[in-house]
């Protein structure tokens, strides 16, 4: 088998290879497209279906803790700290 032909071949079994994944991916990204669409008309025909307004915001306040600072320190009066 002559280097060409060698060349050919690998070269023909890179695309190859490269069409089936960008295939697949192609059909992977559909897919999604599909279910999001799905479950945005469910969600859509249930919110209008629907005689109460959905929540948008927290019922119950959540405490927040303030940042605390941190001092620097001495690497020499290191061993003085706890």
């Amino acid at each position: 088998m002559s280097t060409t032909a060698r060349t050919v071949m690998v070269t023909g079994v890179v695309c190859l290879i490269l069409a089936v994944q960008l295939s697949t991916s192609a059909l992977m990204s559909l897919q999604g497209k599909r279910y999001f669409e799905e479950l945005y008309n469910v969600g859509y025909a249930l919110r209008r279906t629907s005689v109460v307004e959905p929540i948008r915001t927290p019922t119950v306040a959540v405490p927040v803790q303030q940042p605390t600072a941190f001092e620097l320190v001495d690497p020499d009066k290191a061993s003085d700290l706890p």
